[in-house]
């Protein structure tokens, strides 16, 4: 209980943006005692605890942690139920969800971010929110007021940095690119690889090759969103170029992926697929972009069907789970977003009329 009373103590104050010495003064107590009450070397004396409780607007037993066990799993409901939502795209339910995780929880930051990422969330132009414009300039103040907020005070360096990203990404949204450069300067860009090559060194056998994969996931990742951004920003590059570097993504897939245990993965394959059909129907192949144009529908196909619990059983990366939980802002279901937003550009149009192209739509719609 007395470890649950320094923490207790110690976010409270900091919440309420007080010194240990502030503190000290409303309390007529010395700061090194309120310090080794944060610590947990001692505790305050029991005739301080109802000043204590009603300084900080909590009961005596929150004060303590006795209710601890009922606030955690109070706290694992709402983000079970949040998780939920925005498995379903379900963007507001989330946000009055969040809502009312934050006024019962103010000062518990998980939940402040969750508030924050969804309301950010509601910004996004991919999904299917109509008023996703709106949305950005309405919720503008309060983003920057819970992520300033959370900079503050949280001293959990993984959601800080989280937290940076996001809001620097809201600043860039907002017009405020010198800001976001500026708060970018404070994440670290390079913790996490020297962190994994240290850990490389500590570990043997099955767990360091547990890392490798995890690294070469990574790795993946970071390889596909690379040659994207280079494909759609290079304006001189030829069509031909653009289905060779996407080509390349493709055939590390099925690389690395060797037993066909794509995962959530499936969904990038489907759309690189389909922005190789582009690029080959742009240079004349129109055999080679109808055979990608069924590869991508098989995989949408087969991601639509995708089971949470499974992991991927390929080699360079077993034993990852090879599909979680998926945050999105739109309510339609991946095969419909595939139809209506990639295979409905004008670009198809000279194959849209054609058997072959009907089947795929169909293989989608159903």
């Amino acid at each position: 209980m007395t470890i649950y009373l320094s923490e207790t103590l110690r976010a409270m104050r900091r919440e309420r943006d007080l010194t240990q010495e502030e503190l000290a003064d409303i309390l007529c107590v010395s700061p090194q005692a309120v310090s080794r009450w944060e610590t947990g070397a001692t505790y305050p004396d029991i005739a301080l605890l109802p000043a204590l409780a009603e300084f900080y607007e909590i009961t005596v037993d929150e004060l303590l942690g006795s209710g601890k066990a009922k606030r955690q799993a109070k706290l694992a409901e709402y983000a079970s139920r949040f998780d939920d939502a925005l498995n379903k795209g379900d963007v507001y339910g989330a946000i009055d969800l969040s809502r009312a995780a934050v006024k019962d929880f103010p000062n518990d930051y998980k939940m402040l971010n969750n508030l924050m990422y969804v309301l950010f969330l509601s910004g996004d132009e991919t999904g299917n929110i109509a008023d996703w414009r709106e949305n950005i300039e309405k919720y503008k103040a309060e983003i920057d007021a819970l992520g300033e907020r959370i900079l503050r005070h949280c001293t959990d360096d993984l959601l800080r940095n989280e937290v940076k990203l996001r809001l620097a990404f809201h600043y860039i949204e907002t017009g405020r690119k010198p800001q976001a450069l500026e708060l970018l300067k404070t994440v670290p860009s390079d913790k996490d690889a020297t962190r994994e090559y240290i850990e490389y060194y500590a570990l043997e056998g099955e767990e360091r090759l547990a890392l490798i994969r995890r690294i070469l996931l990574s790795g993946l990742g970071k390889m596909q969103w690379g040659i994207h951004a280079y494909v759609k920003r290079n304006e001189n590059a030829s069509s031909e170029d653009k289905a060779k570097w996407l080509n390349l993504i493709l055939q590390v897939y099925e690389l690395i992926f060797d037993r066909g245990d794509y995962g959530f993965y499936l969904a990038d394959f489907a759309i690189d697929n389909i922005h190789f059909a582009e690029y080959r129907l742009e240079a004349g192949d129109e055999n080679a972009a109808f055979g990608a144009l069924e590869v991508a529908a098989g995989f949408a196909v087969q991601y639509a069907r995708l089971s949470e619990s499974c992991v991927f059983e390929s080699e360079l990366v077993r034993g990852i789970p090879a599909f979680t939980n998926m945050h999105t802002a739109d309510t339609r279901g991946f095969c419909a977003i595939v139809l209506e937003e990639h295979l409905s550009k004008p670009c198809f149009d000279v194959i849209r009329g054609t058997e072959k192209f009907r089947n795929i739509i169909a293989i989608l719609g159903e």
